[in-house]
């Protein structure tokens, strides 16, 4: 059985399951359009991947050969129709195989006219609709 699990700090895990064979996970996410990603780690079954920052085009590259060779890759980026939307790539999570996903994320927080600190914790994507 699979397990997929995003976990940024704090915010409650979605999971995935899979029983049966190699499976490739996306998953959308809502940000604040001002956040910006300092940590992405894949944990799977005691091991882990750490995703290091790079060019659009050779993070891509990279994940795509990864993925072609069998092995488990991981990628996050900025959805390319919206700047407030994150899609987060597992490649080629082995069956039975638990993995859990840690995004770190990082913004300015707007103050308040009272003094105080104001955080919005976007919980789900708004319908997004386009002309024809």
């Amino acid at each position: 059985m699979n397990q997929f699990r995003y976990t940024p700090d704090s915010i409650p895990r979605t999971f995935l399951e899979s029983k049966c064979c190699l499976i490739q996970v996306r998953y959308k996410i809502p940000v604040d359009e001002g956040a910006a990603v300092y940590k992405f780690e894949a944990h799977l079954d005691g091991r882990t991947i750490t995703a290091h920052c790079m060019e659009k085009k050779a993070a891509e590259k990279v994940y795509k050969d990864a993925v072609q060779a069998g092995q488990t890759a991981v990628l996050a980026r900025e959805d390319s129709r919206s700047s407030d939307v994150l899609t987060l790539q597992l490649g080629n999570l082995p069956p039975g195989t638990q993995a859990e996903l840690k995004l770190g994320l990082v913004m300015e927080l707007k103050v308040q006219t009272d003094g105080g600190v104001g955080f919005i914790l976007p919980t789900f994507l708004k319908p997004r609709y386009r002309s024809c």
